[in-house]
């Protein structure tokens, strides 16, 4: 009796000459389509647009989307790039998002600042328009100065709070004295 390797050979031979299929891609590996205007899309069998480590739409113009699972998305950088007009937007998860810098940020210099699909920024307007005006949001909703100003006490108040109940703890009190009578 041998090592039964030779069955295995026998039965691979007989499927490539049958005409056996090779194995379906996974399901989560894209189809680059490439239209007649040279656009590339890298979608799922489904269609949603979904490409890892890359772009999953290239038009010829430069523009560029990245998307994941057939949603806006991409960790370190805008995941709307616009070559023709230079806008970019910041995606994760398919909502606007970013949390140290403006998530859209236009050629013409107007810029907004989105947290979680909500305009948001606590430390300055979040919205600034080419023209140069200042709208302050909070939580997608819009705030006067005043009220950003009381947001930001408290929040420089909580913050002052929290490094002393720090500095407490780190507070060494030793070993107490022994007293005796």
């Amino acid at each position: 009796m041998g090592a039964g390797k030779g069955k295995t050979r026998r039965t691979a031979a007989t499927s490539r000459s049958l005409g056996a299929q090779a194995p379906s891609p996974h399901p989560l590996t894209p189809i680059l389509k490439i239209s007649p205007d040279g656009t590339k899309d890298y979608t799922l069998p489904d269609g949603r647009l979904h490409r890892v480590g890359g772009p999953a739409t290239e038009h010829p113009d430069g523009s560029v989307a990245w998307c994941e699972n057939g949603v806006h998305h991409r960790v370190g950088g805008p995941a709307i790039i616009d070559a023709v007009t230079g806008r970019q937007e910041w995606y994760q998860r398919g909502v606007l998002h970013r949390e140290d810098g403006p998530a859209v940020e236009c050629r013409d210099g107007s810029k907004e600042w989105w947290v979680r699909g909500e305009k948001h920024r606590e430390d300055g307007p979040a919205e600034i328009r080419s023209n140069g005006e200042e709208i302050w949001w909070l939580n997608g909703e819009q705030a006067d100065w005043e009220t950003l100003k009381q947001v930001q006490a408290a929040k420089q108040k909580a913050e002052k709070e929290t490094q002393l109940v720090n500095n407490l703890r780190s507070v060494d009190l030793g070993q107490p004295e022994r007293v005796t009578f």
